[in-house]
Formats: C-alpha cells, structure tokens, sequence
C-alpha cells in the first residue's frame, strides 16, 4: 500500500490453476517442485517472487500427510532432495493409508 502497509488475500481459483501449472512447469526431475510461493508487488506494480523447495509450508489449517505422499508422486524427488520434514510426513501418511 502506498503508507507501506501491506494487504493479504486470497486469490481468485484461477490463479490456484496458474500456480498448479507453474509447479509442474518448475518441477525438475529428482529435485522435485516448490512448496510456497510468495509473490509481492509494490505500487508501481514491480513484483519479486520466492520459491521455497525444502522447507514446510506453514498453512493453516496444516496440510495433512496423505497430500505430501499424491506430491510426491506428481513430483518426485530423490532421498537427498527431500528433507527430514517431508520424508516424517510421507512416513505419517503410509501409517494412515488403509
């Protein structure tokens, strides 16, 4: 904002759609994709975007395990691409799956 505040929201379904197809676009075999993304944008409409590859998003409410374990199918990564983090909740969601 123009006082340097800054405004959160939540986006359009579409632009869920044109993140979904940008995972799969920055997915890099082994490596796997990005997690979050932070996209900002100042007054003049200049943006910087990160991508965050190893580290767990932190939603609320928390993803459930099961979801990790159908990414990691779309977008699989090697055992040293793929953190302490996730390998626990990939482990969490084998234990949970019938």
């Amino acid at each position: 904002m123009r006082d340097g505040s800054k405004e959160v929201g939540t986006a359009p379904v579409a632009v869920f759609d044109a993140m979904d197809d940008l995972r799969h676009a920055m997915h890099e075999p082994g490596k796997g994709t990005w997690f979050t993304a932070v996209i900002t944008a100042d007054a003049s409409l200049r943006y910087q975007t990160t991508f965050e590859y190893d580290s767990e998003p932190d939603f609320v409410p928390q993803i459930n395990a099961g979801s990790y374990l159908d990414d990691m199918r779309h977008f699989p990564r090697t055992e040293e691409n793929t953190p302490d983090w996730l390998k626990r909740r990939l482990e969490e969601a084998r234990h949970e799956a019938p």
